[in-house]
């Protein structure tokens, strides 16, 4: 069995504005670095075999806080990117609408059917990140595993494990930063959730 332990990045210094941020690289500002380092106390007893991490700094510096002082080796994997949302990244959510009112509805009502002319589908990030997902299990399937990446990212994995469709994308419990979920694996296909976008570390800390 195979125990996957999924975060999402910590506050941003964007996430503090209020921006969408894809391929922007802004780092964890301070309140960030406190969320980590309380799910990074979580993790601290947890036996992790390999950290996978997307390649955006946000993420890149959770992973860093949580490892601490594990020999456990970190891989940096463009496959855990955020979504691309071409023209929008580093807009707001209201000035994104405002840009294309139809394809924003689109995005937020309409994931299955979302399909920018820059950028990615729901659909291309769900399956970069299951082709991740399907090698890492191949190679490690007795072990604790740590993957860190982004909002969009992270609920398609959790639609992936639940048997959802893209429609419940925006579904609750959606991951705030430094959220953690859980899931259990048997069989490379099996799968068991044990939490999903848990903040109860955080101890009442300000989530954006």
């Amino acid at each position: 069995m195979s125990t996957i332990y999924l975060i999402r990045h910590g506050q941003s210094e964007a996430n503090h504005r209020g921006v969408m941020e894809s391929r922007l690289d802004s780092p964890l500002d301070a309140l960030g670095k406190r969320q980590t380092a309380l799910i990074a106390e979580r993790l601290r007893s947890v036996n992790l075999q390999c950290i996978y991490t997307s390649p955006s700094l946000r993420a890149t510096m959770t992973a860093d806080m949580i490892r601490g002082q594990r020999g456990t080796a970190l891989v940096r994997d463009e496959s855990l990117y955020e979504m691309d949302i071409g023209l929008w990244d580093g807009l707001t959510p209201l000035q994104a609408e405002q840009s294309n009112p139809a394809l924003f509805k689109q995005f937020r009502q309409h994931p299955e059917s979302f399909r920018p002319e820059e950028g990615e589908s729901f659909f291309d990030v769900q399956n970069r990140a299951i082709r991740l997902l399907s090698r890492i299990l191949t190679d490690r399937t007795t072990e604790s595993i740590l993957i860190v990446s982004h909002s969009v990212v992270l609920k398609l994995m959790m639609c992936h494990f639940k048997e959802e469709t893209i429609r419940n994308v925006w579904d609750a419990p959606q991951a705030q930063n430094a959220s953690l979920s859980l899931v259990h694996v048997h069989n490379q296909n099996e799968y068991f959730v044990e939490l999903e976008a848990d903040v109860s570390h955080l101890k009442q800390m300000t989530m954006i």
